[in-house]
């Protein structure tokens, strides 16, 4: 007769590893999850200084869409995406960009139209 000792350790060993691997997230082993902007302004850019657009979805790393902006002067800013004027900057970056389909990202470099 066997003790129950084997079986023990291989539940215990066949738990640990279960709970090891639903503990990563499945895009891999990137522990970095946290939002990109720590805080978000609603301050109107003018487009002529916007130098680059970055849209990036809500996702498994933040959970509210993130604007980040950067400007002409190379100043990094997040934009809230529920700010009024955005909007008319996003659908200018997604008619400029019709054919990048299939990223998570989408980007536009040049001053944005208004």
């Amino acid at each position: 007769m066997m003790t129950l000792g084997p079986h023990f350790l291989f539940t215990a060993l066949a738990v640990s590893c279960f709970a090891t691997l639903y503990a990563f997230p499945m895009d891999g082993f990137d522990l970095g999850l946290k939002c990109r902007c720590l805080k978000s302004s609603s301050q109107f850019i003018p487009p002529r200084q916007m130098k680059r657009v970055e849209i990036f979805p809500a996702d498994a790393r933040c959970r509210q869409p993130e604007i980040i902006i950067t400007r002409t002067d190379n100043k990094v800013l997040c934009v809230d995406p529920n700010a009024p004027w955005i909007s008319k900057v996003i659908a200018s970056v997604m008619n400029r960009k019709k054919g990048n389909r299939g990223g998570q990202k989408t980007t536009t470099d040049g001053p944005v139209k208004k």
